[in-house]
């Protein structure tokens, strides 16, 4: 049963260009065979490097919705926004939690793609915060100004508590598992 508040993605399995577009025309087809919402996962490069801006191009003029993944850098947002079409909506999936694990603070990726989407009048192009790694990072997406996030079920649970529990409390509990680790050590 179709849930309007809700999309899916789904990625494409194929690295050469007219395999791919055979299947995103595939997987966007499911959208309408289904009533759902359905938008196609495309990464940003082939495997060899080469950017997939052509592909994104040319099934977005077609109005096939994509999820643009495995995004870290400005000039790669910079590419999709220009490859992505105006009447088309779109997500951008900028992968923060790797981006920090490697030193880089995402909020910036977030900033600069919203200043393209303005740029460009591309209003239909939301941002997504990919690879959470803490419960926090809930947060840290709604400052930097990303429109959807991607979450474990433990992760969602940890937001879900947010605000129940206060620190001293917090602090309590865990002093007091110490104690039982150490109990139960011997």
């Amino acid at each position: 049963q179709a849930r309007p508040e809700t999309n899916i993605s789904l990625e494409v399995f194929a690295d050469d260009p007219t395999e791919m577009i055979r299947q995103a025309r595939l997987i966007d087809s499911w959208g309408d065979e289904f009533n759902y919402d359905v938008y196609v996962k495309i990464p940003v490069m082939h495997y060899d490097g080469t950017p997939t801006t052509p592909i994104i191009a040319a099934l977005a003029a077609e109005g096939i919705k994509l999820n643009v993944t495995a995004v870290f850098t400005f000039e790669q947002i910079d590419e999709i926004v220009d490859a992505l079409d105006e009447k088309t909506p779109a997500i951008i999936s900028i992968f923060a939690g790797r981006l920090r694990d490697i030193g880089i603070d995402a909020h910036y990726i977030f900033s600069h793609g919203a200043d393209e989407r303005t740029r460009t009048n591309k209003s239909l192009i939301k941002y997504l915060w990919a690879s959470s790694r803490e419960a926090y990072n809930f947060i840290d997406a709604q400052s930097a100004g990303a429109d959807i996030i991607t979450m474990t079920p433990d992760l969602i649970k940890k937001v879900n508590g947010f605000n129940k529990k206060e620190p001293k409390q917090f602090s309590l509990e865990t002093c007091q598992m110490f104690i039982d680790d150490a109990t139960k050590a011997g």
